[in-house]
């Protein structure tokens, strides 16, 4: 099994990437400095309870939530996978609307710089 404390940096840069907060941000939402983020999420540095809560706090969730490692990422592959055989099945109408409505919900997240992009290109 993979280190604990590198899979739970990987987990808060999961998490940290999914709202679209650079490191600077979470640092500033759970008053770290950003190297300090950085390293946690490298696995660097070993997070003490305190700072986990206060990650936790910034990302809203619960600090049980920053542990929810292979599980939480087995979940989201097979929900992705089910979500794909049923898009597989739609028709060309309702798949416009999907990525229409996939394109709303990206650019209400996204931060001013993602929401320039071209749909369909992705960053390098």
């Amino acid at each position: 099994m993979d280190n604990v404390r590198v899979l739970v940096g990987e987990r808060i840069r999961n998490l940290r990437k999914e709202r679209g907060w650079s490191q600077e941000e979470l640092g500033e939402k759970a008053d770290l400095q950003h190297t300090y983020v950085g390293a946690i999420e490298r696995g660097e540095k070993n997070a003490s309870i305190d700072t986990l809560e206060k990650i936790a706090v910034a990302f809203n969730i619960e600090i049980l939530d920053l542990f929810a490692l292979a599980q939480g990422r087995m979940d989201v592959d097979r929900l992705r996978a089910h979500v794909i055989e049923e898009i597989r099945e739609l028709s060309p109408g309702t798949l416009k609307l999907i990525a229409a409505l996939i394109e709303t919900t990206r650019n209400a997240k996204a931060p001013a710089s993602r929401r320039s992009r071209k749909p369909g290109k992705k960053r390098a």
